[in-house]
């Protein structure tokens, strides 16, 4: 997806730039980022010019501008987020860093855009259904969090505009909402544009894109497929093709659209190492020859080291002859280390082909689809878990862990009721009465809005006392619960 700026209506006074010079002193202006003295000239010349509608754009822009709020925070969000999917394993991995945990947050001071509107409104009183202006003023409802109003302003515009360069105007709007997580909102655009405009491809790929992060690989995949009807070779719908695919576990099918990326450029180290791991779950001979391709390509990049080195065990294993699942289940947990999901899906696709009651396998499928808050597959896999640990004569050391995992899933999800449900099984059922699983219990708890029993489990915790983080997490929920 394509990266959005929050400070968009920057194109406006540039807009005005390339048409006439006789705005140079607000120009001068913008330049320095005062946008204060941008309002008081453009509020002096709209009393000698009341009706040119070029100094409204421009008060617009500025008093937007000056609405702007910025601050760097950390995501205590994320941060939660993350404490719950790792349990007590609070060390940052090699992908990770504080950096991921913290945002620049912006806010808008409500007053001054409603400023900002207004100025909008009246230039495009004075120059009706200028697309320009009539973008502008769809990006103030977005910054103002008017989603349902933004909706309604973009279907009108797709049934006056045509198709270019309206579709490419409206897809920020998709974009700003993708960039934001929030991809349900982006789906309304994308949803309008491919109703209006049938043949815009980004619409479709973009779609294509939310519904893969929304964990809706299969939805993903119907809408991928028009957008390739539209442009066979577009290389961002194969990408994500070959991505929704592998989210399914369809390494065959991923590997067919990847190959037309690969006749594209057979020199892409990229491509080649995703069909190297691709071909790995089902065709020996094809992943051996892209693994001797990848490891000429990369041996000296060290950038690649560690999966030229993994790669290289790989190739080796397969020329002897091995095929050890509980090697490649190690080397599975390596590549999630590194943050290489897709290719920990290609090598767990092996091992569940080679044995399909492997519990270890369909564990580590459903961390892994928890860890890219897929949660319904992860939920899934879970409860595969289960019931292969049913035949076994001792279940009760794995079921504990698969309901915690369980408790910890539907908490992501926001199924209170079920987190609460695993978590209570847990310590009733198993006796499992660790810190962990009480503090996950009084998080249920807090997030359903029961802050009694929240507080006392958080105080179980304390008790319990027998993990520091856990502890120390408890008592920062009781603080807050003051």
């Amino acid at each position: 997806m394509k990266l959005f700026c929050k400070v968009i209506l920057f194109f406006i006074p540039l807009l005005l730039i390339s048409q006439e010079n006789n705005y140079q002193d607000i120009i001068k202006e913008f330049k320095k980022n005062n946008f204060r003295e941008v309002v008081n000239i453009c509020q002096k010349k709209i009393k000698e010019s009341p009706d040119d509608h070029k100094l409204y754009g421009f008060l617009s822009f500025a008093y937007y501008s000056l609405a702007q709020q910025k601050s760097v925070e950390i995501d205590r969000e994320a941060l939660q987020i993350r404490g719950i999917k790792k349990g007590q394993s609070y060390l940052f991995k090699d992908n990770e860093s504080i950096k991921d945990f913290t945002k620049v947050k912006i806010t808008f001071n409500p007053d001054t855009l409603k400023l900002s509107e207004q100025a909008m409104l009246k230039a495009l009183s004075l120059q009706k259904n200028n697309l320009d202006y009539l973008v502008s003023l769809g990006e103030i409802y977005f910054s103002q969090n008017e989603h349902s109003k933004l909706v309604n302003f973009v279907d009108s515009l797709t049934k006056i505009f045509p198709p270019k360069p309206t579709a490419n105007a409206l897809t920020r709007f998709g974009i700003a909402y993708f960039n934001q997580k929030e991809y349900e909102k982006a789906l309304d655009i994308y949803k309008i544009l491919i109703s209006r405009y049938d043949n815009y491809i980004n619409a479709y790929s973009d779609a294509g894109a939310c519904y893969i992060m929304l964990g809706k690989p299969e939805e993903a995949i119907n809408i991928l497929k028009q957008a390739i009807k539209i442009k066979p070779n577009d290389s961002t719908t194969l990408d994500y093709l070959y991505q929704a695919n592998v989210l399914l576990l369809k390494n065959d099918i991923a590997a067919y659209y990847k190959s037309f990326l690969y006749e594209k450029d057979t020199s892409n180290i990229n491509t080649i190492r995703d069909l190297a791991f691709l071909y790995y779950a089902f065709d020996k001979e094809s992943s051996e020859e892209f693994f001797e391709k990848y490891i000429s390509l990369a041996e000296n990049l060290e950038n690649e080291k560690n999966i030229v080195q993994l790669a290289k065990e790989i190739l080796d294993d397969m020329k002897k002859g091995k095929d050890d699942n509980l090697v490649t289940l190690m080397r599975s947990e390596k590549l999630t280390n590194y943050g290489l999901y897709n290719y920990s899906l290609n090598l767990l696709s092996k091992v569940i082909e080679n044995d399909n009651s492997n519990s270890p396998a369909f564990f580590d499928l459903a961390m892994i689809y928890r860890d890219i808050n897929m949660y319904d597959l992860s939920l899934k896999y879970l409860s595969v878990c289960e019931e292969l640990t049913q035949n076994l004569t001792k279940p009760k050391d794995i079921l504990t862990i698969v309901y915690k995992e369980k408790t910890k899933t539907y908490l992501l999800l926001k199924d209170y009721d079920n987190a609460i449900k695993y978590a209570k099984l847990n310590i009733d059922k198993f006796n499992y009465n660790t810190g962990e699983i009480r503090y996950l219990l009084g998080l249920s708890y807090l997030k359903k809005g029961d802050r009694l029993l929240a507080k006392e489990e958080f105080n179980q915790v304390l008790k319990i006392n027998d993990n520091k983080l856990t502890t120390e997490l408890a008592k920062s929920e009781l603080e807050l619960l003051k």
